[in-house]
């Protein structure tokens, strides 16, 4: 622990610390033409923070060319002069201890002439600007490699991770969505946007704090809020067509394809992409993955457009079409009562999914003050799944209990179908307005599989018990919501308005599951076992009222609601039509406040009341045997739980030097929380179905710091995360209370010298503790952690030369688990053409062929080591051509 300890305290040791003189500041001067010695009346100065270059305050000269600031608090500033047709000058002012009066003197300024050695300076833009909901980054700004993705530039803004999979985050929170200039391309899929799209197009990217379920009563009862990316296009890229066209292919026929073009204007954005490789997308993202062999094939197009003033289009069609092959062995630990059983398995998993989706916006506004917005969603599935597995369980003593083998197959087709239609109306008094909205959805699945398996099960006393099943099952699902909220929102006394929300969510869905089983005779599946086969109908009603009173000011805001939902759940299931009808009734508060001080620092707490419900599968009170060993069984008389999250967050970023800190603070408190009850037999099975426990709680610290060392060449970064988990469950009718404690340090250096070279090493260590009751024997310590190290070198003739070295080692695991392992990957490539637009490229892969996967799985009674296949090592040439390179 203690290592841990002193990385939290580095990141506190890290901020600068400077004490703040309470003496006030007095700064005066006299403005002059440098040559002709005239007197400059008028001209601006304009004070700044030297920390961050937010502004303080301004001054025109007088008549005399004199400029006076006072009552400045005892800081260092620089003073900004601007003069039209003379060149702007920057003046830093350091104060030392005790001096109160600063006499700049005369200072004189240059008329901008036609001479060569002298630049005009036509504008001064920050780097970052930060609002109450908003922090902007001026891309041009940070120096990416050349034919960078978006989502190369996003890696290289501060408090931002990309992981592997594409997700983006930012200070922790995920990404939801990303707009272009305000507008939606791609919806609810960021990760499109962001492989696809050239960083040499963007100007600013923008991180906005957002609501997180826009759709449904969810809004409206406070689950959850994340981040949003708005980017700007430049004006001078307008009107191009921009784009990548790759073609790759390598040994052990891998291959790799990747096709974007988009047209951005100031009415029309388009992208088109279309993707497709065998190689777990590592072409990008230089990781052949964590597990796993993947064929992945994905594309579409976006189009939005201004046809008029008063009409806009969004539209956009996605397809996908994955294949993926799992070969998996684990060991696991189940705690029952004062011993432990030990579960080996060895599975074989074969996934084939095709899904196609079609949206579509439009927006019309009726005038400058009424706006209609009209949209619809289509998408349809269809996904298969193989399953091959065996395994055993054994006691403690590691005497056999069972041991079986599992053949299951799957195939699922899913259609669903959605529109809306929302009025907003602002009135001619400031600040009142209305807002209604309507949705439909309707869906509807239909499922066929086959679940075969022999099992055998070893009495302590008496002869092996062996059972045989074999079952065809057949499921159809259909479900239907309706949705209707009205808000209206008032203005009352000075910067304050009132919001009144009524809403009501009306969900119909029928699922139907019947179970056949084999019949030797006739070998066809005729027979339904009445046991395992259900219609279950559920109609649950919520009926939600909210108020809410909103305060704003130029600094800060809050505010406080209070919603009440009223549920009501109308279900019924089985023959005998058994009625789970109930009604509930819940308030929930909530209560805001973000306050954004000078110098680019924000402050923020939250509080809300969250309610959560549990889904349809988890009520049906009928046995699902698909697997034999962990059989689970729904719980009718559920109720839904209730939350308490608590948020407090802090962060800060200088504007020139982009030293950056943030730091949050969550809390979880949970009420009637659905956690799983597991009843274990002298066999080994596993019964397992959710009840209502209350006392559940979690807490997470995240800090980030970052600073450069080299402005601009080179910059630092560290992430602290820690968290603290209190899990409930049932263990053989004995209420389980599982401890966790999870702490993670990583450390990431980058450095770029001019055109030449750049490098980044980083390293990540993370350390988790499990206690489970009553015995030492039930403590699980373990850590994993590597080092990385990344290298590209530009040579002349357009080679580049580039490396990446992973180090993975870990500690604490089950035997043949605790893999340490070293990756290395390398690529030589030539830049062709004048501008540079082509690229040939050599890539190799796991060069050692030392790829590994482990991960550990915790539960509420349980400890999982799990190991799966990887990509092993390849090579693969790829020839590129970037389209847009000729036009600066």
């Amino acid at each position: 622990m203690k290592p841990f300890v002193l990385f939290f305290f580095i990141h506190f040791l890290s901020m600068q610390m400077t004490g703040q003189i309470a003496s006030k500041l007095r700064l005066k001067g006299h403005v002059l033409d440098k040559e002709s010695r005239t007197v400059l009346c008028g001209a601006t100065i304009t004070c700044l923070y030297s920390r961050d270059s937010s502004v303080v305050s301004y001054r025109l000269t007088n008549e005399n060319g004199m400029f006076f600031f006072d009552s400045l608090k005892f800081d260092k500033y620089v003073l900004h002069i601007t003069f039209l047709g003379y060149q702007q000058l920057m003046i830093p002012v350091s104060p030392k201890v005790g001096e109160v009066d600063i006499d700049l003197g005369t200072i004189g300024i240059k008329r901008i002439g036609l001479t060569l050695n002298q630049i005009e300076i036509v504008e001064l833009k920050k780097v970052v600007r930060v609002t109450k909901d908003t922090i902007e980054f001026n891309a041009s700004h940070f120096k990416t490699k050349s034919n960078a993705s978006a989502e190369d530039l996003f890696k290289m803004i501060p408090g931002v991770q990309v992981d592997k999979d594409g997700t983006i985050r930012v200070n922790g929170n995920i990404v939801k969505n990303i707009m272009v200039d305000g507008r939606p391309l791609f919806g609810d899929d960021p990760k499109i946007l962001s492989g696809n799209l050239q960083a040499d197009l963007i100007d600013k990217v923008q991180f906005i704090d957002m609501e997180g379920d826009q759709r449904g009563i969810g809004r409206l009862s406070g689950n959850g809020s994340g981040k949003g990316i708005n980017i700007t296009i430049k004006k001078e890229k307008r009107g191009l067509v921009s784009g990548e066209l790759t073609a790759a292919y390598g040994s052990n026929n891998r291959f790799a394809t990747k096709l974007n073009l988009s047209h951005f204007r100031n009415q029309q954005q388009m992208l088109l992409f279309g993707n497709g490789d065998n190689v777990n997308g590592s072409l990008d993202s230089k990781s052949i993955g964590s597990g796993g062999v993947q064929r992945n094939w994905i594309g579409g197009g976006s189009y939005s457009d201004i046809i008029s003033k008063k009409l806009t289009i969004n539209a956009s069609y996605l397809i996908t079409d994955n294949l993926s092959s799992s070969q998996r062995t684990s060991v696991m630990q189940s705690f029952v009562a004062d011993s432990i059983l030990y579960y080996n398995q060895a599975s074989d998993n074969r996934l084939s999914l095709r899904n196609s989706a079609l949206s579509l916006q439009i927006e019309y506004k009726i005038d400058s003050l009424q706006k209609l917005t009209f949209g619809s969603q289509l998408s349809l599935s269809t996904n298969s799944n193989v399953l091959t597995s065996s395994y055993e369980s054994l006691t403690s003593q590691l005497w056999k209990l069972n041991s079986s083998t599992l053949d299951n197959t799957n195939m699922n087709r899913v259609f669903s179908l959605s529109g809306s239609v929302q009025y907003e109306k602002k009135f001619m008094k400031k600040g009142r307005a209305m807002d209604m909205m309507f949705s439909y959805s309707t869906g509807h699945n239909d499922n066929s599989g086959y679940n075969k398996s022999d099992n055998f099960y070893y009495p302590m006393v008496g002869d092996p018990i062996c059972d045989t099943i074999n079952y065809h099952v057949l499921g159809h699902g259909r479900i239907q919501q309706l949705f209707f909220m009205i808000s209206y929102t008032e203005p009352i006394l000075k910067n304050g308005s009132v919001n009144i929300i009524v809403a009501s969510d009306h969900l119909s869905s029928m699922n139907d599951k019947s179970v056949l089983s084999y019949n030797g005779i006739n070998s066809l599946y005729d027979r339904l076992v009445d046991s395992l086969s259900y219609k279950f109908d559920n109609d649950p009603i919520q009926h939600i009222a909210k108020i809410r009173w909103l305060f704003q000011k130029e600094k800060y805001d809050w505010s406080v609601s209070l919603a009440a939902l009223n549920y009501q759940m109308s279900a019924q299931y089985g023959s005998s039509e058994k009625d789970l009808s109930r009604r509930i009734l819940r308030f929930l508060p909530d209560a805001h406040f973000n306050f954004l001080r000078s110098g680019n620092k924000r402050f923020r707490f939250s509080y809300r009341n969250v309610v959560e419900f549990p889904e349809a599968s988890q009520l049906v009170s009928i046995l699902d045997i698909s697997d034999p060993l962990y059989q689970k069984k729904g719980n009718p008389r559920l109720d839904p739980m209730s939350a308490h999250n608590l948020s407090i967050a802090y962060s800060g970023i200088n504007g020139r030097s982009l030293r950056s800190f943030s730091l949050e603070l969550n809390g979880k408190f949970m009420f009637d929380q659905i956690v799983n009850a597991t009843l274990i037999d002298s066999v080994g099975r596993q019964m397992i179905q959710p009840l209502n426990l209350s006392g559940g709680r979690f807490f997470s610290l995240d800090i980030e710091n970052g600073f450069p060392l080299i402005n601009p060449q080179s910059s630092l970064f560290f992430i602290a995360k820690a968290m603290i988990r209190k899990d409930l469950s049932y263990a053989n009718q004995i209420p389980w209370i599982t401890k966790s404690v999870y702490l993670t340090q990583s450390i990431r250096f980058n450095y770029s010298h001019k055109s030449l070279y750049d490098f980044i090493l980083s390293g990540n260590l993370n350390y988790n503790k499990v206690r489970y009751p009553d015995t030492n024997l039930r403590k699980s310590v373990f850590w994993n952690g590597g080092f990385a190290a990344a290298a590209n070198i530009n040579l002349p003739f357009g080679f580049i030369v580039g490396t990446d070295v992973y180090i993975g080692l870990s500690s604490g695991r089950a035997e043949g688990y605790n893999t340490g392992y070293l990756m290395m990957n390398a690529s030589i490539a030539k830049q062709l053409f004048q501008h540079k637009e082509g690229l040939i490229e050599l890539q190799g892969f796991d060069l050692l062929g030392q790829n590994v996967s482990v991960t550990r799985n915790i539960g509420g009674n349980y400890i999982e080591d799990l190991k799966t296949n990887t990509l092993q090592r390849f090579l693969i040439l790829k020839f590129s051509y970037f389209l847009g390179k000729k036009h600066k």
